[in-house]
């Protein structure tokens, strides 16, 4: 098979050396015959692989320490980030690096701004990186297994057995934490940034952008457990209320987020969710082939953007079965058409079906709600409990890993570049 890797031009014009001295090394371990027969290809890999964190460790090391030792340095590494001002770095800082390629150790330049009380390393600004223990990339694969896994736990473990990383759970915990709060607070940012601009420029187009035909926002929502303070748990008398109360208060919810920010837009009711309730009210009451015909029947006046049709006959219904009594189960004839009677008309403005048919409108959000579950399944389950802080995290790594523009790349490389090479606290005294 052939070896399909790409290299960088730099890596291949030092190939030949590399093979050089590749064939040198396998002659020292093994002398000029090769491994004896009978050894093993796992032991054979695995002093292969040693030597190789082994070079690499040590070449990092030394690209490191001459880089820190070189006394040349561009402006932008020999003044204060803060305040601009010359600042020598003739101090060395011991500093512990763990990267992609292994553990890195040497002594980096350090400098102290008096007018801004911190402590400069004009190396880690160059190689944009913060004052952790822990690299951009080894972080990136962290946070990956922290975010893509059922919990940290999971992620400890994965890390440990496949990209041979023993990271523990907690450390797992604290740097997914860390960097889903860094995406918050740049999501936050440019929300901010957007709200802040004038009316006319909020909805002009970007510069060189040429605006799609049609424009389409669809919506799901989800719950997960918060760890609140105790609190008295609800009489069973309360429960059901309670829980009706809050399936109803999320569907207002993502009523109220089109109302505010997409007033201007066509809103539109799942057609599947106009189903289900459809179904249940024709088939409540009745044996399975009379309810199936009166929801064919009920159904296809909904397709045609006849609601009107079904809102009356379900009210010819309601008034065969009688009020339901506050004590009846919710899965009662009664309740059920009641349910449906209210549903369709609270939505009814949002069904005119034929209408979106004819022009081309999605009428379905199930690939919205199916991505919805794929975020769900990380943070959703009766064994866990979030904070706030914690929760909004991780769905928004969660949310970035699932997204088709990988815009953790861009994030990594942003965080990169916004290195300042400054410790984020200030010295007192």
């Amino acid at each position: 098979m052939a070896r399909g890797k790409k290299r960088t031009p730099q890596v291949e014009e030092l190939r030949p050396y590399v093979e050089g001295v590749a064939k040198n090394l396998v002659v020292k371990l093994y002398g000029p015959q090769g491994p004896a027969w009978g050894t093993k290809r796992t032991q054979i890999e695995d002093v292969l692989i040693e030597i190789r964190d082994l070079l690499t460790e040590k070449m990092l090391d030394e690209s490191l320490a001459k880089q820190a030792a070189a006394s040349e340095r561009p402006q932008a590494f020999r003044t204060c980030p803060g305040c601009q001002a010359p600042l020598p770095c003739g101090e060395a800082n011991p500093r512990l690096l763990q990267t992609r390629a292994g553990e890195a150790e040497w002594a980096e330049p350090e400098g102290y701004c008096d007018r801004c009380r911190r402590a400069f390393f004009p190396q880690s600004r160059s190689l944009g990186i913060d004052q952790s223990e822990t690299s951009s990339t080894l972080l990136a694969k962290i946070t990956y297994a922290g975010t893509a896994g059922r919990s940290f736990a999971e992620a400890s473990a994965l890390l440990k057995q496949l990209a041979d990383l023993p990271t523990p759970e907690k450390q797992v915990e604290r740097l997914t934490r860390r960097i889903g709060a860094e995406g918050v607070a740049e999501r936050e940012a440019a929300v901010a940034a957007f709200a802040a601009l004038p009316l006319a420029e909020k909805f002009a187009a970007p510069c060189g952008v040429t605006p799609p035909e049609l424009a389409v926002v669809m919506a799901d929502g989800g719950r997960l457990q918060i760890r609140d303070p105790p609190q008295a748990p609800p009489s069973p008398a309360d429960a059901p209320a309670a829980k009706a109360a809050d399936e109803t208060t999320l569907a207002e919810d993502e009523w109220k987020l089109q109302r505010r920010f997409f007033g201007s837009f066509t809103a539109i009711l799942d057609f599947i969710h106009a189903l289900s309730y459809v179904f249940a009210a024709a088939m409540a009451g009745r044996c399975f082939a009379a309810g199936w015909a009166v929801y064919e029947q009920w159904i296809g006046w909904v397709w045609q953007g006849r609601v009107n049709e079904v809102i009356a006959a379900l009210e010819r219904r309601q008034a065969e079965l009688g009020e339901a009594s506050e004590d009846e189960p919710e899965t009662s004839p009664r309740r059920l058409v009641a349910r449906t009677l209210t549903y369709l008309g609270n939505h009814q403005d949002k069904m005119r079906y034929d209408d979106y048919r004819r022009q081309g409108l999605p009428i379905t959000s199930s690939h919205v709600e199916s991505a919805v579950k794929q975020i769900n399944q990380r943070v959703k389950g009766t064994e866990k409990f979030w904070s706030e802080e914690g929760s909004e995290a991780v769905l928004q790594l969660r949310a970035d890993y699932l997204n088709d523009g990988e815009p953790l790349e861009a994030f990594w490389q942003r965080r990169q570049e916004a290195a300042t090479g400054q410790r984020s606290y200030r010295r007192v005294g």
